[in-house]
């Protein structure tokens, strides 16, 4: 036992060499951390009046997105509607809140045309690539 005390001393001096080095490495760490999440935030934009729903920079989608997910109303409530789900049941199948469902629903009611013609779009992008089919109606 009296061997051990000694060593253990020596690590504490040789850990402590290092301590600079492991806090500049911690550091560095905790910056890039906190970059990407105000990347993250910064991607999401809150619009009156939705507490759930966000708008996001996309090069030409400009429907809602489910916040902190990568999920569009639309696909939301497609699913929702694919999967004869009630809202409770999607919520927890898309690991969201009750409320962000009824925001979605609420929202694809709303706003038909722009969805439309957004899943138009999309369905035109896919035929170009060679796919011949996209978005379907969740009406």
């Amino acid at each position: 036992m009296g061997s051990r005390y000694p060593r253990r001393s020596q690590d504490m001096t040789e850990n402590s060499t290092h301590t600079p080095d492991r806090l500049d490495t911690i550091e560095s760490r905790l910056r890039r951390l906190e970059e990407r999440i105000d990347r993250r935030e910064m991607r999401e934009a809150a619009v009156e009046p939705w507490q759930y729903l966000v708008r996001r920079q996309h090069p030409w989608r400009k429907q809602l997105y489910v916040k902190g997910r990568n999920l569009t109303a639309r696909q939301l409530v497609g699913s929702m509607k694919a999967n004869r789900l009630d809202e409770q049941a999607a919520a927890a199948d898309n690991r969201v809140p009750v409320e962000a469902v009824r925001e979605a629903l609420a929202y694809v009611a709303s706003n038909r045309e722009l969805l439309e013609t957004e899943a138009e779009i999309e369905r035109l992008m896919l035929k170009r690539g060679g796919v011949a089919r996209g978005p379907q109606p969740v009406y």
